[in-house]
């Protein structure tokens, strides 16, 4: 399993980004073991960059389903899209908005950010 964390944790947000390859007992494991700082956040607004089908599918709807979560912005590179994408899929009461400029996106007020997009667009991304 591939799992990508990315956190922005701290005032200035610290970006925080791994690249994980485990198996499902290790990653549990390791994360059971974690012992994260204490925020002042009660709910984490969250960003999604790149809208296809795993997000659709598989990992977007936690965003907006699950407590304390709060999905605020979401960016696909295709104008217009991600705009769509949130008027059909996210729950108006998350004021959720999405943007075709990455600029635009990343002033968004993300506490966290999922990058959803091929392996070898997240350095890229992240510079």
């Amino acid at each position: 399993i591939t799992v990508l964390l990315l956190a922005m944790a701290m005032t200035p947000p610290l970006l925080l980004f791994t690249t994980l390859i485990l198996n499902r007992s290790s990653f549990i494991a390791m994360v059971s073991s974690l012992s994260l700082p204490q925020t002042q956040y009660t709910e984490v607004n969250w960003g999604i960059i790149g809208l296809g089908d795993v997000v659709d599918k598989k990992s977007g709807p936690p965003f907006w389903k699950c407590q304390h979560s709060k999905l605020i912005a979401a960016y696909r590179r295709t104008p217009a899209k991600a705009k769509e994408w949130v008027a059909e899929r996210v729950p108006k009461e998350m004021n959720c908005v999405g943007y075709d400029n990455l600029l635009e996106f990343l002033d968004a007020s993300c506490d966290a950010i999922y990058i959803c997009t091929p392996p070898g667009s997240h350095l890229g991304l992240c510079e």
